[in-house]
């Protein structure tokens, strides 16, 4: 893999959920209805989401992407990181951070906004070669690798490992 591609799946994993943060700084009263709401009907934040607010993170992500220029496959796996199945421009991309931003979930790495995993999306699946037993070593690898990542992004001490 060219360092260009390793560059482009590193800033999507980044921004894959700015839409969360849009919608927290713009409307702070929304955000914490989809909150209460995916809490309450134990749905998830996505789907409490286009409830309150007619619109989801991810379409707000994906518009923000396009409105700085990014390129279309990035713009796509933003947009697409929920339903990897649908991207036409760079599937594998949506894929990884799809199959990622599960791995998080499962992790208690960062939130969701709500308290489910969604299922693991089978086209993303098979387009990344994985079966459970590769599921599990990549996910024991970034849980071991973590805290060190954490730290060298924050340039601190991991809050993970001080918890």
């Amino acid at each position: 893999m060219r360092a260009s591609d390793l560059e482009q799946f590193f800033v999507a994993g980044l921004l894959h959920d700015i839409g969360k943060m849009i919608l927290l700084r713009s409307a702070a009263e929304a955000f914490q209805a989809t909150l209460d709401v995916a809490a309450q009907e134990q749905v998830l934040f996505l789907d409490a989401e286009s409830v309150v607010t007619g619109i989801n993170h991810a379409a707000i992500g994906a518009m923000l992407a396009e409105k700085w220029g990014f390129p279309p496959s990035l713009a796509e796996a933003v947009s697409l990181h929920h339903r990897p199945d649908q991207a036409k421009t760079h599937p594998m991309l949506a894929a990884a951070v799809h199959v990622a931003d599960l791995m998080s979930r499962a992790l208690e790495i960062g939130s969701g906004g709500d308290a489910l995993i969604p299922a693991l999306n089978p086209v993303a699946q098979r387009a990344l070669a994985l079966d459970a037993a590769k599921v599990k070593d990549i996910m024991a690898e970034v849980e071991q690798e973590y805290p060190d990542v954490e730290a060298n992004l924050t340039g601190g001490a991991s809050q993970r490992a001080a918890a």
